[in-house]
Order: C-alpha cells, then sequence, then structure tokens
C-alpha cells in the first residue's frame, strides 16, 4: 500500500482508493468540490446510501448513483467504458462489411421498415391520378431503404414532394390563365370591332387543317392566330363564293396585287414589314404562290 498525494486515503493492492479521514473531496469538509458528506467509498465500493447523501448539484443523478451503491470501483468505471463504447457505436451506422443481422438492428432501431414496400406510401386524396407516378415512389422506396431512412421520415420528404408539385401545377395554371387574359386584351385592342369576325376566321382556318385550338401551341399562341387568321383572308367564304348576284371574287392575282397594295388589306401591314421579318416571310410566300397560279 501507499499513501495519495493528498495524504487522505491508500491504494490497495487492487487499484482501489479507501477514504480514511474527513480530508476535502470526500466529505465535504473543504475546497467546494465535494460531492457527498460522508464516505464515497468503503472497502473499494460505493457506499451504501450514497445517492441519500449528495450535495445539491449532483442530487439530479441520484436515480443513477443508486444503482451504483455497494458495487466495486472497478465494475463502475468498466460499466461507464461499455456504455461510451455502445453509445459510439450507436452513433455509426452498419458499414459494407456489416452483417445482415446487424443491418437489421440498426433499422429497427431507427423505425426503418423491413423491406421497401413497408414504407407504405400511397397517393394521397389531394393528389390527382395523372400526377401520380408509382414506379417514381418505388425508386424512392428502394433508395430510403439503402440509406436507412426512417419511416416517418420518408413519409414527411413525399408529403413535401407533393406539395411542391401542387404548388407548381397551381402557379401553371394561374399562369396559363393570365396569359390567355392579356391574349384576349391584345388581340382586342389590335383588332377592334373585328376581333370577334377574325377569330372566327381563324378558328375556321385552323378546322380546315385540323389544328386543335385547344391545344395551348395553337389556341394560346398570339403568333398563330395571328397567322390563322391571315390565311382566313385569302380562302374566306365571299371570295371563294362564285354564285349569286353581287358576290365579291378576286382571282389569285387580284389577291396578291390587295395584299400589296390595299391599305386595308389585314395583310398589308405584315407584307410591308410592319409586324416583324417573320410574319412578312410569311405573306411573301402566300403571294408567291397566289402568283404562281
Amino acid at each position: 500500500m501507499s499513501e495519495d498525494a493528498t495524504g487522505s486515503g491508500q491504494q490497495q493492492q487492487d487499484g482501489s482508493f479507501v477514504n480514511h479521514g474527513s480530508g476535502a473531496g470526500w466529505n465535504g469538509g473543504g475546497g467546494g468540490t465535494a460531492g457527498v458528506s460522508g464516505e464515497w467509498v468503503v472497502d473499494g465500493k460505493f457506499a451504501q446510501g450514497l445517492s441519500a447523501k449528495l450535495s445539491d448539484d449532483l442530487k439530479p443523478y441520484a436515480g443513477s448513483i443508486r444503482k451504483f451503491e455497494g458495487t466495486p470501483i472497478q465494475d463502475v468505471l468498466r460499466s461507464y467504458g461499455e456504455l461510451e463504447k455502445k453509445l459510439g457505436q450507436r452513433m455509426q451506422p452498419p458499414g459494407p462489411e456489416a452483417r445482415p443481422e446487424e443491418v437489421a438492428a440498426w433499422r429497427k432501431n431507427l423505425g426503418v421498415p423491413e423491406k421497401p414496400d413497408g414504407y407504405g406510401i400511397a397517393r394521397p386524396e389531394d393528389v390527382p391520378v395523372e400526377l401520380w407516378n408509382e414506379e417514381m415512389v418505388r425508386g424512392f422506396t428502394a433508395v430510403a431503404h439503402k440509406h436507412h431512412i426512417p419511416a416517418a421520415a420518408a413519409q414527411e420528404l413525399v408529403q413535401w414532394w407533393n406539395g411542391q408539385q401542387m404548388s407548381a401545377v397551381s402557379r401553371y395554371h394561374t399562369e396559363a390563365v393570365n396569359h390567355r387574359e392579356a391574349l384576349v386584351q391584345g388581340l382586342q385592342s389590335e383588332w377592334g370591332e373585328r376581333y370577334e369576325t377574325n377569330l372566327q376566321g381563324a378558328q375556321r382556318v385552323a378546322a380546315m387543317a385540323r389544328l386543335d385550338v385547344n391545344d395551348p401551341a395553337i389556341g394560346d399562341n398570339p403568333t398563330v392566330i395571328r397567322a390563322l387568321h391571315a390565311m382566313a383572308s385569302l380562302v374566306s367564304e365571299d371570295r371563294q363564293e362564285t354564285g349569286g348576284s353581287g358576290a365579291l371574287r378576286l382571282t389569285r392575282q387580284q389577291q396578291a396585287d390587295d395584299i400589296q397594295t390595299n391599305k386595308s388589306n389585314p395583310l398589308y401591314g405584315d407584307y410591308h414589314g410592319a409586324n416583324g421579318s417573320e410574319r412578312q416571310a410569311m405573306v411573301a410566300e402566300q403571294i408567291r404562290r397566289l402568283r404562281m397560279g
């Protein structure tokens, strides 16, 4: 045996310390570091009744300390070391070499289902069928299971994604409505009183060409609508009518001349470049075909 550095105790052959006095650190007699008012260790073991003698700063841990009363110091230290080891292991996910039972235990601890289909992700009622993709769901659950994502987290991620998708759809519809309203206002301002007549002519040509005016690329495209209207002026019923007195009828050469010289012709401005080079080229091609007979 040898006396410790403070002279307040002795070290036994088994490495334990035994208190023989009332020195600071053991019985609250000095230094402000005392944890109890009596002995901590008796015969190499935590003293019985120790948990009832704790200072105020240690009383919150009385339940844990009570478990070790009468336990050898070596066992307490060993238990603490094992606890740290287990806590460290719990913070590390299973690696590539982990055994299947280790992976299963890790997933169970986190709340990960045994198989990808165990996530139970289904289409919410507020998500339209046409926007729900089962193949994408299967791909997501496979990745989630591979990376040990808990079921609750996976469900929340899907809910977040659905919310983003529905918000995007709502924004698209709003933008489409605003675009359509702006289109109508623009054509009404451009065509004035002839808006309805010109629009009907464009719709008639679209039907002849078997174009779907409900397709946004056609029905919501001002350039296409203007082009259909321009074509309607070339094949209008009045100009194609052959019977009846006083019916207006122009030859193809006359139609070409009218486009080039008649300022009232709806294609006159296009031909002279008033509405851009693209439309000017389109009308020039129409005139070329008219003059070819």
